[in-house]
């Protein structure tokens, strides 16, 4: 029987006041700085695994949390009243507990948060990484509403209605035709799964990062 090679790297799963952290460690760490991800609309710290995984067979730290009501953090306050501006204390809060400055990484909507951190909070940080970020000033012009629009209209309609987004990636089959590509490494079913609810308060919120809302 051959003997498996040691893992490269510890996973650590915790909750800290009610935010899910998931902590990849590795076994020889090359470099002081840790990394801090921060997932996008619908996701949860699981969507950045992969990642994980390779940053720490290179020798990176590195911890993923889940906003509340996304993943394995429980629900803080209704979803509907979530906006950017309420999930901004959670980031905040989560770059202030690493012992020092992580470089920032952040997907789609966790893209935008992170710029609403530089702008309100510190733009002080070692490094930032926008993956596949929203275009805050394209959100809702160059006819990207009819773009979403084109692509399902009954799930516009009902997100309208609704006030959720949970609509617009109803079945497993829509959130695949959004979210993920044919060579993805989830089924469309596997994905689906995984997704939270969210507020569209949080796509509008976007707007005040340019001045055109004031409040959060």
């Amino acid at each position: 029987m051959q003997a498996s090679e040691p893992k490269a790297f510890s996973i650590q799963h915790s909750i800290y006041d009610g935010i899910e952290w998931i902590t990849y460690t590795p076994q020889q760490r090359r470099f002081e700085t840790p990394i801090l991800m921060q997932h996008g609309m619908w996701h949860g710290a699981w969507c950045w695994q992969l990642w994980q995984e390779l940053f720490a067979e290179w020798g990176w730290e590195s911890h993923a949390i889940s906003l509340p009501g996304h993943a394995g953090s429980p629900t803080q306050r209704p979803v509907y009243f979530c906006t950017l501006g309420y999930y901004l204390q959670f980031l905040k809060n989560a770059v202030q507990r690493l012992p020092c400055k992580p470089i920032l990484m952040g997907h789609s909507m966790g893209g935008a948060l992170l710029q609403w951190y530089f702008k309100y909070i510190d733009h002080d940080v070692p490094a930032a990484v926008l993956v596949a970020p929203w275009d805050l000033r394209g959100n809702l012009k160059d006819g990207a509403f009819l773009r979403w629009l084109r692509l399902d209209p009954l799930g516009v309609l009902l997100v309208s209605l609704l006030g959720s987004t949970r609509p617009y990636i109803r079945t497993p089959k829509q959130a695949a035709k959004k979210l993920i590509s044919a060579k993805s490494v989830y089924t469309p079913e596997e994905l689906h799964a995984r997704l939270s609810p969210e507020s569209v308060w949080a796509c509008i919120s976007t707007l005040r990062l340019f001045g055109l809302l004031r409040s959060r």
